[in-house]
């Protein structure tokens, strides 16, 4: 016989039939019942959002891993978490989890230098309140303990940057010229030589460092004449070297330099039937452009984000003018470093015209005179700077040399974005040798490439 004065009753009552009173008696346990169902559920829904959020860090720092200290990784996890139950917790309740809660990275091994080895473990601690009527018996609060880990491999990269390669350059080489064949046999296979002894030295290299890609600025020949373009892909851009053990093949990220462009206005013709002075200008920006989607498609999950717009004006089915615009400045990101390709297109403005091919080229300047800083710039530094990437603006004539090619408000306009967005330096392609600042960022010159493959074909 049950001691329990109130459970004798019920079993009273439901063995003589009255159900109103059995059920008056019930209802308290069926309320408490549902209460507890409540809270297990809540207990349940908040440990699911704590544990997605806890896997999205993870999974968006995962890669930092590689290249920052554990400390910064820690603030980066526990401010991802934060921003991630922002819509479902309140401030209070989230800095009480993420007091409790501790970021682990652990360094495993190494192995033969190819990899580094490491485990990145979270653990956070939480409880939640539980309903009145569930204290009233005894449980105040439900708690629970979340513990996820994963394990990273960071694979050892490295990269080369050159700039201005300057294909076809010879020792003898004066200025610009509209004639396309203005070098001796001699000079030519001299070059070739030059150019073969180079990438060979570069191959050495980026085997022995296993480089996993090659950023080209500047000026990638001397005028941009047909047999230049087509030495500097073939000996450049399918020269250089793959490294099988990576996902994707190693890219060659390509630039086009003032003197082929801006510099190249009405200065270079293509020897052909259509007699156009601009004709190595814009030859260089159609293999530009070429390459630039060549690197899309080849690697799909590498993302580029390019500022070039192309659209074709037409009438009832006629095509009456191609136009390219915008800046043609890209970016791209290598683990958490950023990299802006702006061609040297900072301040400068370029406009072909080919009336023949009905083709229009309005390069723009990436920074007007007005001080108005493109939108595509801003955007991407803006987004940049929200992953918590390293910025590193490649560009060129910013040394007092150059100074008269751009306007004192272009200058303000420039240091004030690098300022407001705390790039983390320039890398600029001239051959200035004092590294040094431009406003508050650091500016490092990486001098010409020309220059050392000259240096290998003495």
């Amino acid at each position: 016989m049950f001691k329990n004065k109130y459970l004798n009753n019920i079993l009273y009552l439901s063995k003589n039939g009255n159900i109103a009173i059995l059920a008056a008696l019930l209802f308290p346990f069926i309320v408490m019942i549902s209460i507890m169902a409540i809270d297990i559920s809540r207990y349940f829904l908040c440990k699911n959002y704590i544990e997605m959020a806890i896997l999205k860090a993870i999974e968006d720092e995962s890669s930092n891993v590689c290249v920052e200290n554990s400390s910064t990784v820690e603030t980066r996890i526990l401010n991802n978490i934060r921003i991630t139950l922002s819509n479902s917790f309140n401030s209070e309740d989230i800095n009480r989890l993420l007091h409790d809660t501790k970021v682990k990275l652990q360094f495993m091994h190494k192995k033969n230098n190819e990899f580094d080895e490491y485990i990145l473990e979270v653990n956070s601690y939480y409880s939640i309140e539980t309903d009145p009527v569930i204290k009233a018996i005894g449980f105040p609060k439900m708690n629970m303990k979340i513990n996820i880990s994963q394990f990273i491999r960071c694979t050892n990269i490295s990269g080369i940057l050159m700039a201005d390669i300057n294909i076809w350059r010879p020792i003898t080489a004066e200025g610009f010229t509209k004639q396309q064949n203005r070098f001796s046999e001699k000079e030519r296979h001299d070059w070739e030589i030059s150019n073969k002894e180079f990438i060979s030295k570069v191959k050495q290299f980026s085997f022995d460092k296993k480089v996993y890609s090659y950023i080209l600025s500047g000026n990638m020949t001397d005028f941009g004449e047909e047999n230049q373009t087509y030495e500097f892909e073939k000996t450049i851009l399918n020269g250089l070297p793959d490294y099988s053990s990576l996902d994707n093949k190693t890219i060659v990220y390509p630039s086009m330099g003032p003197a082929e462009y801006f510099f190249n206005v009405d200065n270079c013709k293509i020897d052909d039937f259509i007699l156009f002075n601009s004709g190595c200008a814009f030859n260089v920006v159609r293999h530009f452009l070429y390459n630039i989607n060549k690197i899309k498609n080849d690697n799909p999950n590498h993302k580029i984000n390019f500022d070039s717009n192309y659209e074709i004006n037409t009438v009832i089915g006629l095509i009456l003018k191609h136009n390219i615009t915008k800046s043609q400045a890209y970016s791209w990101d290598i683990g958490n470093l950023h990299f802006i390709q702006t061609n040297h297109n900072l301040f400068y403005h370029t406009y072909l015209v080919d009336y023949l091919s009905r083709v229009n080229v309005n390069i723009e300047p990436m920074i007007e005179v007005s001080e108005k800083v493109c939108d595509w710039l801003i955007s991407d530094i803006k987004k940049a700077k929200s992953e918590n990437k390293k910025i590193f603006i490649i560009t060129s004539n910013l040394d007092e040399r150059y100074n008269h090619i751009y306007s004192y408000y272009q200058d303000y306009a420039f240091k004030k974005l690098l300022k407001d967005y705390n790039v983390s330096a320039i890398i600029s392609t001239s051959d200035y040798t004092h590294n040094g600042f431009y406003g508050q960022t650091p500016i490092y010159y990486i001098g010409h490439a020309w220059k050392k493959i000259l240096f290998y074909s003495k």
